[in-house]
């Protein structure tokens, strides 16, 4: 049969090719085109290159199925060949995607995500809680052996409800123990055990617990409560506020006093000290004189039932203080009457009555 091969394209211009007959065989050609079209003699369908596969004319839409089965799944295609999808397990697929078998699908369904979560972040701190410290109850310490019978594991905590000494460790109420590892020991303490120093924690202060915060009525309710001393020691301490708190002794109080009231009170007899003369009205001599001296109590031997008068007389030039104080030492009975005034640096006193 003679035919024309053409090398170029031909161009006919939009006109016709009549009574014209697509190439027949009974197999695709080989290195096809995209465009190229034959008809194939065997299944008489006309089929066209899509530069990927031969396209049957015939067939307008794909048709996809899917059946499942227990380790795979199969996908079947009504233009092609069916695709088999393998079940992935740790061992089967590795990291590659493949179907769910449903026991894992139920287990995916329980996790509810709302936010964005990092899984591996999350697996990280479940690990974490396995070596959490979990209260298990209290521990009597007085016992002599550590909790959990050998089997604490490691963040067992125990509260210590009495005191007691195990391996060497004193341990007081309210402090904590715990385990260090897994099936910690009874009778070591080193490497077993952590002793958590609860002791000296305040339970609670005047009743109240939590952030307390000192009130006035603490300190007053405390000076109330505390037990009465009517005359203090030196040794005794007293608190007073300057910027911060301080103490200060009863000593400290005295010394501080005299030195106050030694600037604005002059002692009876001053350095100098003076002269304090006692007689009778008609005792010319005026017998009985007693040398006054600083800090010393001053008696004169006096007649019962008599008058005398009595001249102090001043070594300072300030005058005589208004707080002088004159005792008699007599009768139980006795009624003391002195009236006194000063001139002269000296004080002098009459009506002494009843003696």
């Amino acid at each position: 049969m003679n035919k024309e091969i053409f090398a170029l394209d031909i161009d006919l211009l939009q006109n016709q090719i009549l009574n014209g007959v697509i190439h027949n065989l009974a197999s695709p050609p080989s290195n096809p085109v995209q465009g190229q079209v034959y008809f194939n003699t065997t299944d008489k369908i006309l089929y066209y290159w899509n530069n990927v596969e031969w396209v049957d004319s015939t067939e307008t839409a794909v048709t996809l199925g899917y059946t499942a089965f227990s380790t795979h799944g199969v996908v079947t295609n009504n233009r092609g060949a069916d695709a088999t999808i393998p079940v992935v397990t740790p061992t089967v697929g590795g990291n590659k995607a493949g179907l769910q078998i449903p026991v894992d699908k139920t287990k995916v369904d329980l996790i509810t995500i709302t936010l964005p979560a990092d899984i591996d972040d999350l697996v990280l701190k479940v690990d974490a809680l396995e070596s959490s410290v979990v209260l298990k109850g209290p521990w009597d310490a007085s016992v002599g052996t550590f909790p959990g019978a050998g089997i604490a594991q490691a963040g067992y905590s125990y509260q210590i409800t009495v005191a007691g000494t195990v391996d060497g460790i004193d341990f007081s109420i309210n402090d904590r123990i715990i385990a260090l590892v897994d099936n910690a020991s009874t009778s070591v303490y080193a490497t077993n055990w952590l002793k958590a120093d609860y002791s000296d924690l305040v339970a609670s202060f005047n009743t109240r617990t939590g952030a307390v915060v000192l009130l006035n009525t603490d300190i007053s309710d405390l000076m109330v409560a505390s037990t009465d001393k009517p005359t203090p020691v030196d040794a005794d301490i007293f608190s007073l506020f300057d910027t911060v708190l301080k103490k200060v002794t009863w000593a400290n109080i005295k010394a501080t006093l005299k030195t106050y009231f030694d600037t604005i009170y002059e002692p009876i007899g001053g350095s100098g000290g003076g002269v304090i003369t006692v007689y009778k009205p008609s005792d010319e001599v005026k017998s009985n004189t007693t040398t006054l001296t600083l800090d010393t109590n001053l008696q004169v031997s006096l007649d019962a039932n008599s008058s005398y008068i009595v001249s102090i007389d001043l070594a300072h030039a300030s005058g005589l203080s208004s707080g002088l104080e004159l005792q008699y030492f007599g009768e139980s009975d006795a009624d003391l009457k002195i009236s006194f005034y000063l001139e002269n640096n000296s004080a002098f006193i009459s009506n002494i009555n009843d003696f």
